[in-house]
């Protein structure tokens, strides 16, 4: 009978093998003494030096601070009757309703439109109009405005430019 390969061998152990060292990289064995005169010593952080100097750099402006709040404070303690005069000034001199008036230019006339919508387009005597508002010469004639959007019916307006005007036009939007 043939004996089956895979079966451990018959008889005693083989001694294990002797174990070796391992050998330190670059190939060389350190000994003990070498490996303690070669260890590093664990690096020591300072602590940074710049941190009094931000104490010192947020004292000084919050005292700057302290400083301004306090003398403006006190200016404004000694100003405060003078302040309130200037106030009831004020006041008696706004209790008057403001009133505009048109600017004008020479020959010219401004006529200032409201357009509803906002992106209507104006005609002035057939013309595209370059501007809002539109700069008219100075004379008892009447011209033609026409305002136009898409989805809105045209409408138009008679101007006469003999003095600044300010106009309201507002589109219907048109039947389905």
């Amino acid at each position: 009978m043939t004996r089956d390969p895979f079966l451990p061998p018959e008889g005693p152990p083989a001694p294990p093998p002797e174990v070796q060292p391992r050998p330190e990289p670059g190939g060389t064995l350190a000994t003990e003494d070498v490996r303690k005169r070669h260890r590093r010593a664990a690096t020591k952080y300072r602590r940074p030096m710049n941190t009094p100097l931000i104490i010192w750099f947020f004292a000084f402006v919050g005292a700057g601070c302290l400083f301004l709040l306090f003398t403006k404070g006190i200016k404004g303690l000694m100003n405060l009757r003078l302040d309130r005069e200037a106030a009831r000034a004020f006041e008696r001199a706004t209790a008057k309703p403001t009133q505009w008036r048109g600017v004008q230019q020479g020959e010219s006339v401004l006529i200032d439109m409201e357009l509803s919508p906002r992106d209507a387009r104006v005609f002035v005597d057939g013309q595209p109009a370059n501007s809002n508002p539109v700069m008219l010469p100075k004379a008892n004639q009447t011209h033609d405005i026409v305002v136009v959007a898409p989805g809105f019916v045209e409408r138009a307006v008679k101007v006469t430019a003999n003095k600044p005007a300010k106009i309201s036009v507002k589109l219907e939007k048109q039947a389905p």
